[in-house]
């Protein structure tokens, strides 16, 4: 018999990778998303999903493996919060009925009580939802790949000459990329693997110099223009307010301002998966 994992957020940046991922491993996959496609892809159940709203429980039906990737994005939004949390705690409520033997969510880095931003803060609220023994939190860091927070940035660095960059870029990106993440997530899951895991390159590389290999890959000539966090802070926020959309947001800026690089040694070991550095990483994308 297939093993059959449920995944949340199957149609967006991270969801969809390992929705695509565990079809190739011949696993039962179950998508659950805003929107039914169009199109969809044989050996894939799609079921309609959105967050602290009803979910049809037939899809949790002898499920192997819960795989949390959903959220709701909504800065300093407190009906966000709720509904993170609420809409969680229904589902592993529906995981324990239904008997799901693994069940895994999606954190992040920033997920540190230190942490300003609201997106860190609402993981961490999140991840205390998950008390049993055979739980298993992932921490990634700055995920690359085709999609996310670093390829807003990539495409913001490539068509613009003045770069602006929070205190000079001088933050340390500590990344993994997509494949490896997934890969992580598979190995957990074959070993069973609980507890908490960060997930990441064991080094770093300052924001500045993401930017500049960036560039360089794409013949731009960048200036670079550092800007006080404080100013770019309430610029970004004047424009939010008036209606003007941006690629990064000011709780983004609150996480660039406290990202401080983890030592992931014992982790990474303990999976036993190679772990691509930044510049590596960046290559495969950027030559795609």
């Amino acid at each position: 018999m297939k093993t059959k994992v449920v995944i949340t957020g199957a149609s967006g940046f991270l969801g969809s990778v390992l929705v695509n991922y565990f079809l190739k491993k011949n696993f039962q996959v179950i998508a659950l998303v805003r929107t039914i496609p169009r199109e969809q892809s044989e050996g894939i159940r799609y079921s309609h999903f959105i967050l602290n709203q009803q979910v049809d429980e037939s899809v949790f039906r002898d499920a192997d493996c819960f795989i949390h990737c959903a959220y709701i994005k909504a800065d300093a939004d407190k009906a966000a919060l709720l509904n993170n949390l609420e809409g969680t705690r229904k589902l592993l409520e529906l995981c324990t009925k239904k008997n799901v033997k693994k069940r895994i969510f999606i954190s992040s880095m920033s997920a540190k009580p230190e942490q300003l931003s609201v997106y860190g803060q609402q993981k961490i609220q999140i991840e205390k939802l998950y008390s049993e023994p055979n739980d298993l939190i992932i921490r990634p860091g700055l995920i690359l790949g085709n999609g996310g927070l670093a390829q807003s940035i990539i495409n913001q660095v490539k068509k613009q000459k003045f770069i602006p960059l929070v205190d000079g870029g001088k933050q340390a990106l500590q990344t993994i990329f997509i494949d490896d993440l997934v890969s992580v997530i598979h190995r957990c899951m074959e070993n069973n693997i609980s507890g908490t895991l960060t997930i990441a390159e064991q080094g770093s590389m300052k924001l500045k110099d993401f930017c500049r290999y960036v560039c360089k890959h794409y013949s731009v000539k960048p200036i670079f223009v550092s800007v006080p966090y404080w100013l770019l802070y309430n610029v970004v926020n004047l424009l939010s307010v008036v209606g003007i959309k941006l690629s990064i947001s000011t709780d983004n800026l609150m996480g660039l301002k406290n990202l401080s690089t983890v030592d992931v040694t014992s982790d990474i070991k303990r999976m036993g998966v190679p772990i691509r550095d930044c510049e590596e990483s960046l290559k495969i994308i950027l030559s795609a």
